[in-house]
Formats: C-alpha cells, structure tokens, sequence
C-alpha cells in the first residue's frame, strides 16, 4: 500500500539578511529521464533488531556540506581549528573513513536520510530530482515516534521541493538574498544565520517532546569567504578558514540544543568531500576518488557508551540505520545501510564488511562524458569507467597507481559485482516539477545544468573525464567570467572548448548565454540552436532563442520558441 503523502511544512516567516553568492562553476538545464530504485543485490539491508536499551534522547543532527575529513583537528590535522569537533570526537565515536555514495549534496543526503544508495532513492545529482514521498526517512521515523522534528538548511540544493523535507513539522528554507544580478533570488544563507534560526526555534519549543534536528551548514563550499576573524587568521587557506568558522558555530549549536543540559544524541557528518585539486579537479561532482568520498563522521552523548575510533571503512548509507537502531526505531524500509552500533561497541560480527558503492553522473549529465560508479571491497576499490581503475588502497590510499594491469582477474569480479548491482534496480525516478524562479535559483547557485537526458545504467560512453579535466576546469573559468559579468571572456572560452569538444553540452549553453548577455543575438540563436541539437527538451534554451530573436524585431520567431 502506497504511504500517505507528507503533508507541506509552512515556510519560515522571514527571510535572513543578504549574503555573498556561491557558485559550484555550472551553469546549465539538468534534463533527466528515469533512474534506478529497489533493493542492492550487494548492500546488507538494514538489521530490524534494536537497540537492547533504546535510548531516550534529544537529536541533533549536523551535516557539513563539502569538507574533508583530513581538514579536521581529531582526523590527524594540526593546521586547522576544529575544537568542538575535536571534544565531541574525544568523548564519542571517530569513524576514520565513512564514505560517501555521491561527491554531491543532495544525493549524498537523500542516501544520509533514507540508508539507501542513490541507485535506489532516485535522486542522482542536484536539482531536478526528487525524493519521493514514498522513500521513508529518519525524520519520519522520529515523527512516527513522537518526536518534534525540525531541520534548518543553507542552500536552495535542499530546498523543500526536492524532497527531504518529509518528516519534518519544521522546516526551515529561508535563504538570503544574491547581490548583483541575481538580488532578487534567494540562494544560500551563511552558517550562523542558519544557527541563529535554529536557536529561535528552540527558544520557542516546549520542554517536551524530545527533538530531532537536522542543521545543514554550506559554508566550505566553493567560493571560499570565511567572515573575519577566520578570514584573517587563515590567510591564504580560506577552505581551512571556513571549516573553522563551521566548527565555532558547532560549539554555538550544541549551546542552543542544550546538549550539556539534556541528554542529547550529536551526530556530525560531512556530505561530501573536495578535491582540492588533487587528481587534478578543484572542487567535487566529476569524480569517485576519496578525496572527495571521505567525510568526517563523529557520534557523542546519549546512547554512546564509551570512546572509541572506528578504523573500518562505514558508508554513509549506515548513519540512518545506526540512529534508529540506537533510538528503537523501526528499520526503516528498504534501507541498505546496517547500524554500526557493534562497530561502536566492539561487538561487531566476524562476517564480512559489505561492499562500498559510490556514483557520479555529473559528467554525464553536465557535459556528455561517460558517468563513474566504484565498488570497493576491503583494500581494493575498482572504478567503472571506459579506461576502468584498479586501487589497492592499503598501499595506495591517494589512488594514483592504477594497478589493474596486474590485477585484471581482481578488477574483472568487482566490474562483474558493480553490474549486477546497477542492474538489479527499475529504471524509475521522480523529476521535480521546475517554476521558473527555482530553475534561476539553481541557476544562480551553479546547479542548472546544460544536462542531457541519458538512462544512468551500466554503460561508460563518453569521454572518460580524467582525460577531461583541463576542459572542465576551462569551463569553469568560463562560467566564472560570466558571473562576474565579463561575457567577453567566457564566449573565447566557450569558442575555444567547443573546438575541442563539439559534443559538450555545457560549452554550448555558456556560449549562448555570453553571447547573449553581449547583445551578440545572431551568434546567441545559433549557439542556442547547436544547444538544442544536443538537449532538444530544454524550455530554457528556447526562452533564450525567443528574447534574442525578439531583440531583432523577429516577433514570429520569438513566438514560436516560447510555445516550442
């Protein structure tokens, strides 16, 4: 029987004040048709057994968009500043390398709230997807529970539309407002505004019941603009600067949820990593490799009963599961993760570690290259690509040896692993219905995508992206330069990808738009029509193709692109 749809959650009253805009360097339609869910044939659901003294507790919840785990103080790194992290790490549970299924947000925390991979949930890369009413979630299972649950999130990514707002009676969306171009559009909020309404709604609540919380905090997000004093004191390293001032408003959530007053579970979790220019990208989506898989995940207060470093490799997929278990909930349905409660205690079985899975089709989506999927069993981890990876990881922990030459027997069982996994899911999938405003939203953020619409399966066509690196770190530049309003540069960049990749998606749409954005109609109809040649169902484009042509007095044209 289908579940009954969740309710819609009142929006916040009132908007926070006006904060800098952050790009992800992507300025493009994302176009998807259908994607795999159901059940792994690898991943172990998740164990329906509870906790034998279930806790009775508070949650909070933090998760921490973009940060690397090897940035923070308890993680081996003494560059940083992270002394909540630190303390909760000393007095809880460090789990060394929990993974992420997806080097972004908004599947990485649709995998975090449900326990399932993305080949399950639906949600496959930011923006026009959705998380289905039907998926059950950690917030439903504490509502269920009779727990008051609440989330305050920091980017539009998660805005309510895209489905993770189920469970939640609160959920609070309000994000400030752009400067320049995009002032009247609400993007982001910096992290203690986030804090700040997170504290006002706990000034509010009765005493009883207990809470739930989700803080989303976005600021280790590229661009890198830590406010002062962090700025100052992480001169030339502003990702450690923003990772800090992340960390002092930790120490102010834990003050506002009461977490020395009332028992309370405190759950930390990066969502995913940042390349940081390692493997040669600068920042996340294109790749699978751990440096931007690997986040922090720190458990400590109620229901932890000592300290403990966890050095086995968990998944993110297991912190849904783990909280339950901990709490006496129910399993929720379908999940794929399993409670690392007996990792935490000592207690863990002797059975193997399960598979870790990880996907991206950014690459795929944005720019007509060839997805990454990687399963890793034990020291080896195996990627799927059309010159595929091998990585012994005990030896090689930076993945830069590609050992598949002599090991094929090895890589050929885990190739054979990944595609009965990929394959034993429907290709189904819930798009997000897009209002104009929400598609310049995701625009303005860097997410609209100039994506085609491919079945993610188990094919790798298209250029493979580590041979495309220098081409998507150029368009990024380019998109860079259009936000900045210098459209003369970004249409030399996008010219000059085109030539070199007449099939990107991407390079076509930014030519389009700086040619656009340069009173260049002519050149602007034409780029926009190469575009369409690739993504023919792109309303967006043809918005374009009609204001130019309306610039040059052709009103026929303009009219029929807007009803095309």
């Amino acid at each position: 029987m289908a579940r009954r749809k969740r309710p819609q959650t009142p929006a916040p009253a009132s908007p926070g004040a006006r904060s800098r805009r952050r790009w992800f360097g992507i300025s493009i339609v994302i176009v998807i048709a259908a994607v795999a869910a159901g059940a792994a044939l690898w991943m172990r659901p998740a164990r329906s057994v509870h906790s034998a003294s279930p806790v009775k507790a508070n949650v909070l919840l933090i998760t921490l968009d973009t940060t690397r785990a090897d940035r923070i103080g308890s993680y081996g790194y003494a560059a940083g500043s992270t002394p909540h992290l630190d303390r909760l790490a000393a007095g809880g549970v460090r789990f060394d390398h929990a993974l992420s299924p997806a080097p972004l947000t908004l599947p990485a925390h649709a995998s975090l709230m449900t326990g399932r991979q993305p080949y399950a949930h639906g949600v496959r890369n930011n923006g026009y997807f959705t998380l289905s009413a039907d998926v059950p979630t950690l917030a439903e299972a504490f509502a269920a529970a009779g727990y008051e649950t609440a989330a305050f999130v920091s980017a539009f990514v998660l805005d309510r539309q895209f489905g993770l707002a189920q469970g939640f009676s609160h959920y609070d969306d309000t994000l400030d407002r752009a400067a320049g171009a995009d002032s009247s559009l609400e993007l982001e909020r910096r992290g203690d505004r986030t804090v700040a309404a997170a504290a006002r709604w706990w000034s509010t609540r009765a005493s009883a019941p207990p809470f739930f919380v989700w803080v989303h905090l976005f600021d280790a997000h590229d661009p890198y603009a830590p406010p002062s004093p962090f700025r100052e004191q992480f001169a030339g390293r502003p990702y450690d600067g923003e990772i800090a001032f992340s960390d002092a408003l930790i120490g102010s959530l834990l003050e506002h949820a009461g977490y020395r007053k009332s028992p309370t579970l405190v759950v930390v979790a990066g969502d995913h990593g940042e390349s940081l220019g390692e493997h040669g990208e600068s920042t996340h989506g294109l790749f699978v490799y751990d440096s931007a898989l690997r986040v922090p995940l720190i458990m400590a207060g109620a229901g932890i009963t000592a300290p403990a470093v966890v050095a086995a490799p968990v998944r993110l997929i297991d912190v849904a599961p783990t909280i339950a278990n901990l709490f006496g909930l129910d399993a929720l349905a379908g999940a794929e993760g399993r409670s690392l409660q007996p990792l935490m205690t000592g207690n863990a079985p002797g059975d193997e570690a399960p598979p870790i899975y990880a996907e991206t089709y950014f690459p795929q989506f944005f720019m007509g290259w060839a997805p990454l999927r990687s399963l890793q069993e034990g020291r080896w981890k195996f990627i799927d690509a059309p010159e595929p990876e091998l990585y012994d990881l005990s030896v090689d922990g930076e993945e830069r040896t590609n050992v598949i030459a002599r090991e094929p027997t090895r890589a050929q069982s885990l190739k054979r692993g990944l595609t009965s996994m990929l394959s034993a899911h429907a290709n189904t999938m819930t798009r997000t219905p897009m209002s104009d405003e929400a598609r310049q939203r995701l625009a303005a953020l860097g997410y609209v995508s100039a994506g085609t619409a491919p079945q993610p399966g188990a094919d790798t066509r298209g250029p493979d992206p580590k041979h495309m690196v220098p081409l998507f770190e150029r368009l990024l530049e380019g998109n860079r330069a259009l936000v900045r309003d210098d459209a003369g540069a970004a249409a030399r960049i996008a010219r000059e990808i085109i030539a070199k990749d007449p099939g990107n998606a991407f390079a076509r749409l930014l030519h389009g738009r700086a040619a656009l954005a340069q009173d260049r109609n002519r050149e602007a109809i034409a780029a926009f029509k190469a575009y369409l040649e690739l993504v023919p169902q792109s309303a967006d484009a043809h918005h374009w193709t009609a204001l130019a042509a309306l610039r040059l007095g052709d009103r026929q044209r303009a009219l029929a692109e807007e009803e095309a």
